[in-house]
């Protein structure tokens, strides 16, 4: 059996000849592993995530197994072990790993910051992020990069609706990063923030300069809310255009996120619609049941209440939208359970969250809906009522139709009467192509929910 100590020379030969074959961006990425042991069959190597792990099998199956075949004549089995699954440490004496360091932001590493980062929120971490189906992908990509800022997939964008963690997912980024290395060179900022403190700088020289210092000699740079550079000035833009080539020719980390996909986002230039693209592009979904009795059950423990599981079923069953939405309920039920000293049941949480049930919401209007969608494409009101039939204005009145009969109860003769006094057939129409169009593009449905979401808040007063 070879040592231990002779085999951690192979290993990091194996990962050489990776190295080599798939290239310095691919394997910074995905080949952040640790090596625990070889017992002469098997090798156990640790990954730092469940989903780096499912990509490693996905994207390169084998080659692991195939260089260390090369490098000792030998067949091994690969164990890929996540953080949590690892039992391998022993209490007073720690194993010696070989571990491929990832490239970071240069400076001491430390475990724990003196302080909390000042724009950043303590509890949007990895550990807290709850991972499911609908944002698996987000949440490897998000924690690969963390490890690796700057050297594959930048800028990284994070999209999706209203309250399904894209500012949490960004800030663990920030968290980790700030956690893990003594380095404070970290901003995270809002687009109209940016906005702001650009606008205040215009006139002043040295305000111009600190402006342009602090953003352009960042190690991690992380914008919230992109898509509200859609209302900005083009200087506005033009110096958010400088602050990211800078920012990328010194490869620094960039991370966006943005309530819509890229190409949605309308009154923007091309160049920087092009930079926002041109990395990795990751969304976020609505959660699906089983993720969202993980998240409830992890909100609830968080808060220290006590709710009954067939109540968290409940709840999880009927609230469907979001995060927010669900953390709304919870809030709710906890204020009862404190007030009233009694423990909850179906019946009660089933009248305390009726409005949150409600599929009409009666204070929605058509013009409301109209309004939002309008804004949602970049278009005016006139737009969808008026009579241009290009595929700009098209779909979003399609669309506006179908949220109109869907959140409201109004009739196809009333809905068509709001959009310029159309015949009710039309608005059948409309709603019919939507419906179709839902079955054959998954994404549709997405975007539906998204405008559901935010004509429901535009409502809520």
């Amino acid at each position: 059996m070879t040592k231990q100590t002779d085999f951690k020379a192979i290993w990091a030969s194996a990962l050489d000849r990776i190295k080599i074959d798939i290239g310095d961006e691919m394997f910074n990425l995905w080949f952040n592993l640790t090596f625990l042991k070889n017992d002469g069959k098997e090798v156990k190597i640790l990954a730092p995530s469940s989903y780096v792990r499912d990509q490693l099998k996905i994207r390169y199956p084998g080659i692991i197994e195939t260089k260390l075949q090369e490098l000792t004549g030998n067949s091994f089995t690969l164990d890929i072990v996540v953080n949590e699954e690892h039992t391998e440490k022993k209490a007073g004496t720690p194993p010696v790993l070989q571990t491929v360091t990832p490239s970071v932001i240069p400076g001491k590493q430390h475990k724990e910051p003196k302080s909390r980062h000042p724009q950043l929120k303590e509890d949007n971490t990895f550990d807290t992020f709850i991972v499911g189906d609908n944002n698996s992908h987000a949440s490897g990509a998000a924690q690969a990069i963390a490890r690796n800022l700057g050297k594959a997939y930048n800028p990284l964008l994070i999209y999706g609706g209203v309250g399904l963690g894209k500012t949490h997912l960004m800030q663990s980024i920030g968290n980790y990063v700030y956690r893990t290395y003594n380095n404070n060179n970290i901003i995270f900022v809002t687009a109209e923030n940016f906005t702001n403190e650009f606008i205040e700088s215009i006139n002043d020289k040295k305000s111009a300069a600190a402006f342009r210092n602090k953003y352009r000699h960042v190690d991690l740079l992380m914008i919230d809310d992109i898509h509200s550079f859609t209302k900005n000035a083009n200087s506005t833009l033009d110096e958010l255009f400088n602050t990211y080539e800078q920012l990328h020719r010194d490869r620094k980390q960039i991370v966006f996120t943005c309530d819509r996909p890229v190409s949605e986002l309308k009154n923007l230039n091309e160049r920087l619609k092009s930079r926002f693209d041109s990395g990795l592009n990751v969304d976020l979904q609505p959660p699906d049941f089983e993720t969202r009795c993980a998240i409830l059950k992890s909100k609830i423990k968080t808060k220290g209440v006590f709710i009954p599981e067939d109540v968290i079923t409940f709840v999880c069953k009927n609230i469907s939208s979001n995060v927010r939405d669900l953390e709304k309920a919870l809030n709710k039920l906890a204020f009862y359970t404190q007030l009233e000293a009694t423990e909850l049941t179906v019946e009660i949480a089933k009248q305390q969250l009726k409005d949150n049930f409600s599929p009409i919401q009666s204070n929605i209007s058509i013009e409301s809906i109209i309004s939002i969608v309008a804004d949602y494409f970049s278009l005016s009101m006139n737009d969808l009522r008026g009579k241009k039939k290009t595929q700009n204005i098209v779909r979003p009145r399609h669309l506006a139709m179908y949220l109109a009969r869907d959140l409201t109860e109004h009739s196809t003769t009333e809905i068509g009467q709001a959009f310029g006094g159309r015949d009710h057939t039309t608005v059948i129409s409309a709603i019919e192509k939507i419906e179709k169009k839902i079955k054959s593009e998954p994404s549709e449905e997405h975007l539906l929910e998204g405008l559901k979401r935010l004509s429901k808040e535009y409502n809520v007063k």
